[in-house]
């Protein structure tokens, strides 16, 4: 049986649940022994996955699942295919970043997310004044 559609992206989140809780479960067991637990640090994981596999999933999409699910969408299938590809790589690539991100300090952390979303802006405003011309 091959699933499409929202149910294939349920059933890649339902992992998720067994992992948070053990991920959950470790950092309290750990904290009572004595240990420092990071909890900024779990969660930027956790969202960094999610993000990872929405990525995965997102250019799996079809243009008529979308125009089914929001009734009011305007684009043309050649767009839709486009911003997927485009979204699917942002998402995942940003998942990435955000694990990458765990290992240096906090200052560094946001150095690197400051740049990335500077780097982001230039490139989605170059791209608007080249598609005007």
């Amino acid at each position: 049986m091959h699933l499409k559609g929202p149910q294939t992206l349920t059933l890649n989140l339902l992992w998720l649940i067994p992992l948070i809780s053990i991920l959950t479960t470790g950092s309290i067991i750990y904290y009572n022994l004595g240990f420092a637990v990071h909890t900024t640090e779990m969660a930027i994981i956790i969202v960094g996955m999610m993000f990872m596999l929405i990525g995965n999933y997102l250019p799996t999409v079809s243009y008529q699942f979308e125009k089914q699910t929001h009734p009011f969408y305007r684009g043309t299938e050649l767009s839709w295919n486009r911003t997927k590809r485009v979204l699917g790589k942002s998402f995942f690539f940003g998942g990435l970043l955000m694990l990458l991100i765990v290992l240096f300090s906090s200052k560094v952390a946001f150095g690197i997310m400051l740049s990335t979303l500077v780097i982001v802006i230039i490139n989605v405003l170059k791209n608007r004044l080249a598609n005007c011309k």
